[in-house]
């Protein structure tokens, strides 16, 4: 049975394998002698986008190397489809992150939050205070770091008093110490072990997560900064179906962050990016003109491709 997963694999013929994959998804992580599971053959044939999506979303493991190379189903691509950035994108061997974890947990557990309820209102700032940081990838460690966040977010004695007010007068909104030491955090800090199989999902996607990875390339030396700067504004945001739209959101928060609309022959000078070098604190007017945005804009696309697509007919 194994054997037939890696033999159709090695073939690219997913109108089998999917089908195939889809009745017995536990072994989606099937590997060949030398390490190979269909999400590596998968990047080494340079599937279509339709295919990688149903591997991902049946539980593919973007961690695993294979045994010969030592590579990832990304840097596969990367090798053998280097202008495939769909592919890319979709294969970054990252797993999920606390915030996105935070933002599922949202979603698919709704009950867990009342009407004005403060704990919902804590959530998000959560979130806010892990995109402050270095969005930090889930691991080992991740219960001190949403323990340290929550802290962060409501105050260093809030495990103490057992509840906190998180509103602003006249309107109350607390927040309860046992609901998150007995349910949110535990179930965030289980989800984590599996974060590496997780696919990003409409349910929780956000504007942010359109962010990850970098840019290898920029205009000048501000752009980086501004670039973390949108991030952390648009962490709440979702990821709109119109493409056009998400140009338009990318564009006001542009002009929220530097005071200035986005034109392609106007580059700004922001003291607050003024890190050091040459153009410290400058942005660069065509670079987001046509290369950031377009490019954020593109991967919008390629995830609302997938998420709309009917996996067997879009193959």
């Amino acid at each position: 049975m194994m054997s037939e997963i890696v033999k159709l694999a090695y073939q690219g013929k997913w109108h089998e394998l999917l089908p195939y994959l889809d009745r017995q998804p536990e072994l989606i992580n099937a590997r060949s002698s030398k390490g190979y599971t269909p999400l590596h053959q998968a990047a080494w044939h340079g599937a279509n986008r339709h295919v990688v999506w149903s591997l991902l979303n049946l539980g593919a493991d973007t961690s695993l190397r294979t045994l010969n190379g030592n590579q990832s189903a990304a840097e596969i691509a990367v090798e053998k489809h280097p202008e495939r950035e769909d592919l890319h994108f979709l294969l970054q061997d990252n797993s999920r992150t606390p915030t996105q974890l935070l933002r599922k947990l949202i979603a698919e557990k709704p009950a867990l939050f009342d009407a004005y309820d403060g704990n919902r209102l804590l959530c998000d700032r959560v979130i806010e205070t892990l995109y402050s940081g270095d969005r930090q990838r889930a691991g080992t460690d991740i219960e001190e770091t949403l323990l340290t966040s929550i802290r962060a977010a409501a105050g260093s004695d809030f495990f103490q008093l057992g509840s906190i007010d998180v509103g602003s007068p006249p309107i109350n909104m607390m927040a309860s110490t046992r609901l998150w030491l007995e349910t949110i955090v535990p179930t965030v800090i289980e989800m984590s072990s599996k974060a590496y199989t997780i696919p990003l999902a409409p349910s929780y996607a956000v504007m942010a997560d359109l962010f990850d990875p970098i840019p290898s390339q920029w205009g000048f030396r501000g752009d980086p900064f501004l670039w973390m700067e949108m991030a952390h504004a648009l962490c709440h945001v979702p990821i709109p179906k119109d493409d056009s739209v998400v140009e338009l959101i990318l564009r006001a928060c542009f002009t929220s962050l530097t005071g200035a609309e986005l034109r392609r022959d106007q580059d700004l000078t922001i003291p607050r990016f003024a890190r050091g070098g040459m153009s410290s604190g400058m942005i660069s007017g065509e670079s987001w003109t046509m290369s950031l945005i377009p490019k954020l804009r593109q991967r919008a696309q390629w995830l609302n491709d997938v998420w709309s697509s009917d996996e067997l007919t879009d193959i």
